[in-house]
Formats: structure tokens, sequence, C-alpha cells
């Protein structure tokens, strides 16, 4: 039977997007009429509203919501984002006017044992949206994973050769000699082995920790 976990989806900000306010009122440097938007992402049966950004087509909300069940489960479906304008009663403005949505395919990401993920969601009106996503297995709770660059990600997973989420002694040798290092498995040993003693590591090395032991060759 398949592990429930949980998927974190961190909804950082918003660049661009259009603006509908009724009131008209404008950036006072730009010109440019605002909105007050906010997020509604759905996954499955389960719907998260973030908080609601005043006068800004470029909100930051930094906010995490977790969806919990399989990762075959929540992978099933496209991940939902919808952005809207907030209402504004008092200036006659009594419903939520659509600024922009996009429909985010999940089931393409490594996300089982791969770290964070930065997608930048193009929005089909106009505008982009940054989300962070990330799987934990079990009952066990989450901070953001570090964010890995692209390359290092990639030499992660051409020389994670069982596909185990981890780099043992060879593993890691091969990919500091990828970088240019002239590593053997003893450097790689000894670059890591001080690190057991002070964290909860163990002798392999998780994708997030890659960068770790370059800065010391």
């Amino acid at each position: 039977m398949e592990q429930s976990g949980t998927l974190y989806a961190r909804l950082v900000r918003a660049t661009g997007l259009k603006s509908v306010d009724s009131d008209g009122q404008s950036d006072i440097h730009s010109g440019h009429s605002q909105s007050d938007p906010y997020v509604r992402l759905s996954l499955g049966e389960r719907t998260h509203r973030s908080k609601t950004c005043k006068k800004t087509n470029d909100p930051v909300w930094e906010e995490t919501f977790m969806f919990k069940g399989t990762l075959r489960e929540l992978l099933a479906e496209p991940l939902q984002l919808q952005v809207w304008d907030a209402p504004a009663p008092l200036l006659g403005q009594y419903r939520d006017d659509k600024l922009g949505h996009a429909s985010v395919e999940l089931r393409d990401l490594e996300l089982r044992g791969r770290g964070l993920h930065e997608l930048t969601v193009r929005l089909i009106e106009q505008g982009t949206v940054l989300l962070h996503i990330w799987w934990v297995p079990g009952g066990s709770r989450s901070s953001a994973p570090i964010a890995v660059p692209p390359r290092v990600r990639e030499t992660f997973d051409q020389f994670d050769a069982n596909r185990s989420g981890f780099l043992d002694y060879h593993e890691l040798r091969d990919a500091l000699r990828h970088y240019g290092f002239a590593a053997s498995e003893a450097d790689a040993a000894a670059v890591w082995q001080p690190r057991l003693r002070t964290t909860d590591c163990t002798s392999e090395c998780p994708l997030r920790d890659l960068r770790s032991p370059l800065s010391d060759l």
C-alpha cells in the first residue's frame, strides 16, 4: 500500500497581474490601476485561499498550504491556480473578479525524495505566479527545503544511479568529478564525514546538501 504524506505548495509571489479595479485608483509613480489580489489553490477536493494583498499588481504572499494524501492520488489531477481581485463594497464593488488562472501539471516533477521545486507559472490571461512545491512522506512535519540550483539537481539525478534520493560515497565522488574536482572516494568520505557527527545525516548525501561539500574542496 502506498504511503500517505503531505504535498506542500508555497505561494511566493506574482508579477505583472492585470488590474480590474473599479475605483480607478492608480499607483502614484506608474499611473497604472491596481488590484487587491488573492489566490485559490485547488488539488482534488481541497481548496486553499491566500490572504489578500492590497493595491498591487505584483503581490507577495509567502504562504504555505498543505495537501494530504498519497502521492499518486495528489498527482492524479493538475493543481488549479486562480487569482482573484477581492471586492471593495465601500466602493460599490461587490463581486470577486478573476485576474487569471492556470492548470499546473505536477506529474512531471520528481517529487519523491527530490527536495524543493521552483515553478514559475504563466497565467493564461496575464502575469506569472511563483510557486515552491515539495513532498514529505509519512506524518513528519517539514519546513521548506533549500532551493536547489538546476545544475545541482541535474548532476544529482545523473549520478543517483539507484534512484534512492541519496548519493553514496561512490556516487558523490563521481558527482564531484563532474563539477571538475579531482576527488577520490576517500575525498568524498572525508568531506562528508564531519557532518555525520554534527547533524542527523546518514552516510549518504541527500540532494539538499550536495552543495555543501563543494565549498570544502
